[in-house]
């Protein structure tokens, strides 16, 4: 039975290459950093008095399960380079940490992830060098090594997060919408109110999408959030201080934060145009790659956030399904 190559080994790769290997398919998981478990491995829990379900739990085991599964060969420090159709599947071409290596496969599962707005690189807004100002990943790595005295030297105590920063902006190479980072920011603003329950907390926000079901917004500003419905036109270092400036129908206003955290959103992965002309995925008008033609026909199989913006929840349940799907195609080619 000919190996597939999973291309990615974050939350997306991980989840099909266990499935697949639960079903008895060999797979070859190949990642291009130097460990498996993706973005994730680095995120922290946001629960606070009650779990917000933000799914960082979920993929709590992924790596380590994936490691002792004697069905799946792991290859990190690893990149396709090349890939090239045969009659009864693909010869790849790996460029690995030791040179280049040849692999047949029977068929290809593209996984890669996303990428994260690069640092520096923040539209009509310019931030640099400030240790009050924070990028989601930077608080995310804050979270995850917290404790229960708190996660910060100095006590903040005006806080503000900045929804849709890099995103939303055609000129920035971003139009869309994450859709998920609205329940990022609020979820890591409760677990910082939690912390440091007398601190202001201001998000600012475009548009809120649902977090779940029932009147979000208004249960947020009902827990002492403030809600201010804006798009920052300046965000300035003064002294120790983050200063955001926005305008509305009431002026120009100005708020000093002691800390602020700019949420970025979900970036196509930088490898996509090259997996793109690779595999002969297509790239949708944001980058993002799509599939030209069925996966059964093409032998190319695609999942999790390389397609779009996904939660953990979200991207695991799409990699699952994917993957059966292939399960389902091999078992009826083998006539079982």
């Amino acid at each position: 039975m000919k190996k597939v190559l999973v291309v990615g080994g974050g939350v997306a790769g991980c989840t099909a290459a266990l499935a697949l290997s639960a079903a008895g398919i060999p797979v070859l998981l190949i990642e291009k950093e130097n460990e498996i478990g993706g973005k994730t491995a680095a995120y922290g829990c946001k629960a606070c008095s009650v779990c917000t379900q933000c799914g960082v739990c979920l993929t709590a085991s992924l790596a380590e399960d994936v490691r002792q599964e004697a069905g799946v060969e792991i290859r990190t420090g690893s990149t396709l380079a090349d890939l090239m159709r045969e009659p009864d599947g693909f010869t790849a071409i790996l460029q690995c940490k030791d040179g280049l290596a040849e692999e047949s496969v029977g068929q290809v599962f593209v996984a890669s992830g996303f990428s994260h707005l690069p640092e520096g690189d923040s539209g009509n807004l310019s931030v640099k060098g400030s240790p009050a100002f924070l990028y989601g990943k930077d608080l995310e790595k804050i979270l995850r090594s917290r404790k229960r005295d708190g996660i910060f030297e100095k006590k903040p105590e005006q806080i503000g997060f900045l929804f849709c920063f890099g995103s939303r902006n055609p000129s920035h190479g971003a139009a869309y919408c994450s859709k998920i980072c609205c329940g990022y920011a609020t979820r890591s603003a409760r677990a910082l109110k939690y912390m440091y329950p007398d601190a202001e907390i201001t998000m600012f926000y475009m548009d809120m999408q649902s977090v779940k079901s029932g009147a979000y917004l208004q249960e947020m500003r009902e827990n002492g959030f403030n809600m201010v419905r804006c798009r920052p036109n300046r965000i300035d270092s003064e002294g120790e201080s983050i200063v955001v400036r926005w305008e509305d129908s009431d002026g120009i206003h100005k708020k000093p934060l002691d800390l602020c955290i700019a949420c970025g959103g979900i970036r196509p992965g930088t490898d996509n145009r090259q997996l793109s002309q690779l595999t002969g995925l297509g790239l949708t008008a944001d980058g993002f790659l799509e599939p030209v033609s069925q996966p059964e026909k093409a032998g190319i199989w695609i999942a999790g956030t390389v397609e779009g913006p996904m939660s953990i929840a979200d991207t695991m349940a799409d990699a699952r399904v994917k993957a059966a799907e292939l399960i389902a195609w091999r078992r009826k080619e083998a006539g079982v």
